[in-house]
């Protein structure tokens, strides 16, 4: 039970620490001339940003958030 609690506490935080981000990114673009990107693709980005996360966690093969992979896909369903 630990284990699922500490692993969505990560994939939110670093969720949350990439949607900040990209809408940072964004507004500085916009602020400087680039055409705006659609929300579509943020929600598309944020979304592959936090697969990847998931994924090299899984590769280096952490015991702590071994399950991230899993819980992630799991609360995507």
């Amino acid at each position: 039970m630990y284990q699922h609690c500490g692993s969505a506490t990560v994939l939110l935080r670093y969720a949350f620490q990439i949607a900040l981000h990209s809408l940072w990114r964004e507004r500085n673009e916009r602020r400087h001339g680039s055409v705006p990107v659609p929300v579509a693709f943020l929600v598309r980005f944020i979304y592959r940003q936090v697969k990847n996360y998931c994924l090299s966690i899984s590769a280096m093969g952490s015991q702590k958030h071994g399950a991230l992979f899993q819980r992630w896909f799991a609360s995507q369903a």
